[in-house]
């Protein structure tokens, strides 16, 4: 069978993407020469160079595409971020707190907010029994650090 007649019968399944992507180049690159050879006054290495440049030019549009994609949701993640828990991760690194653990470097003012305001909920330290420091502020430094 030809591959038009594998991948085109009734009860099949159209290919993946990627696939329908390999087949666009190839369909290119066969356009190009044919092109190229029903031309016919042109030498073996602008058939060569037609055929590299007609096939790059493809090729970046996924990758392309990917890293727009990615910058607008990171760009998201950052625009969303809680500011309580902006505010509560910046005490926490400033003052060197650990919640159920130490107080740090805070004051009596600053310990009174942070219980206000329910910091202990909001970086993810919710166990007395387990400290286990500020998880949410790590993930969300972690996810703002990647945004360019």
């Amino acid at each position: 069978k030809s591959w038009l007649a594998q991948y085109f019968t009734p009860n099949r399944t159209p290919p993946p993407t990627l696939h329908c992507s390999t087949m666009a180049r190839r369909g290119l690159i066969a356009f190009a020469a044919a092109r190229l050879l029903a031309a016919g006054s042109c030498s073996d290495s602008d058939v060569v160079s037609m055929l590299q440049h007609e096939v790059k030019a493809a090729e970046p549009e996924m990758e392309v595409a990917m890293e727009n994609w990615l910058g607008q949701y990171y760009r998201l993640l950052r625009t969303k971020q809680d500011p309580v828990l902006t505010s509560c991760c910046a005490l926490a690194k400033r003052a060197e707190i650990s919640p159920f653990f130490t107080w740090g470097k805070a004051t009596e003012a600053e310990m009174n907010w942070w219980n206000e305001v329910d910091c202990n909920a909001a970086v993810g330290a919710d166990e007395p029994e387990h400290p286990k420091g500020v998880p949410n502020c790590e993930s969300m430094s972690m996810l703002t650090n990647l945004v360019p």
